[in-house]
């Protein structure tokens, strides 16, 4: 992966809750003792009367975030993504709430996804958050790509005109920055690479997008788009159709950091099935956990970086 220009999808995320809380908005900070992780430190100290540690009690955030929300703030609640599944009943009620009310407006953040958290291990790799988080009906899954995206991402959360329960997936890892400042919205998803004539098309999200970009880069013999799906749910049904139209498109590729069950391949092959859609499928994810090491070993270990994933591309 490209080691230059990158930037911190944490450090992004918490200096955009400040942007925003500066500009006006109603933001209510959450945290379960991860506040240095998260980096809400900032936030803590110019609006402390809006912020609220509430130790390692993942279970109680979710509860204390509709009271909040229930009072007209838009409420974020901070853990990493493995912990979130301590929250699951709690979300569950909760988004029971949206049939009821619907200007709640309640953002779950996991950050550290995926065995892109490296050497804190198994334990703190957050593999099967997204489709634990599936599981409850209505919840909005968001997984940025860069520190951008992520802005981008707060900014229609905070400001756009849907409210509701969403859940957004960050990474420990600096990553490279692809996109500009524009705008982010739920069920779009973006092109990054694109050929007039395509073999093949990538989706993937997150970390593991920027090694998709590498890998479609470095394909020579035939041509591979690259679509960054951020928004997991809902998702964007109409690009799998677009392509699925494509006479010369020989197969659908998914790239991700996440256990195979419950994840975006899911979603992709459900949708090719639904649409009858008679293309190669090939999904690139997790079999299980994996173990502690640096990023880069752990990616190479388990075929999710760039060079792993043009040589499965190549055999298809």
């Amino acid at each position: 992966m490209d080691k230059m220009d990158k930037k911190s999808m944490r450090k992004a995320y918490g200096n955009k809750l400040v942007e925003l809380a500066s500009n006006g908005s109603d933001i209510f900070v959450v945290d379960a003792d991860l506040g240095s992780s998260l980096k809400t430190g900032e936030f803590s100290e110019k609006f402390p009367e809006r912020y609220m540690n509430v130790g390692i009690r993942e279970q109680s955030m979710p509860g204390i975030a509709l009271g909040l929300a229930l009072n007209g703030y838009n409420v974020f609640i901070n853990t990493f993504s493995v912990f979130v599944l301590r929250e699951l009943e709690q979300i569950f009620q909760i988004d029971y709430t949206q049939k009821y009310n619907k200007n709640v407006n309640i953002t779950v953040v996991g950050s550290h996804g995926g065995i892109a958290t490296g050497e804190d291990g198994p334990t703190h790799q957050g593999i099967s958050d997204i489709g634990a988080i599936r599981s409850i009906p209505y919840v909005r899954i968001v997984a940025p790509c860069d520190a951008v995206e992520t802005e981008n991402v707060l900014e229609t959360i905070v400001n756009g005109k849907e409210k509701g329960i969403n859940y957004l997936r960050l990474v420990r890892p600096d990553t490279p920055v692809v996109f500009d400042k524009n705008k982010f919205e739920f069920g779009k998803s973006s092109v990054l690479r694109k050929h007039q004539h395509v073999d093949y098309v990538v989706f993937s999200y997150g970390y593991t997008l920027h090694e998709c970009l590498e890998a479609s880069d470095d394909i020579k013999d035939f041509n591979v788009d690259v679509v960054n799906v951020s928004s997991i749910r809902p998702f964007d049904d109409g690009i799998i159709l677009r392509y699925g139209n494509k006479k010369e498109l020989n197969g659908f590729v998914v790239v991700e950091d996440h256990y195979k069950n419950g994840g975006l391949g899911d979603i992709v092959s459900n949708t090719m099935v639904k649409a009858g859609i008679r293309k190669k499928f090939l999904h690139i994810a997790l079999d299980g956990f994996a173990e502690s090491g640096t990023t880069s070993d752990l990616y190479k270990k388990y075929g999710l970086d760039s060079d792993s994933i043009k040589k499965r591309i190549e055999k298809l």
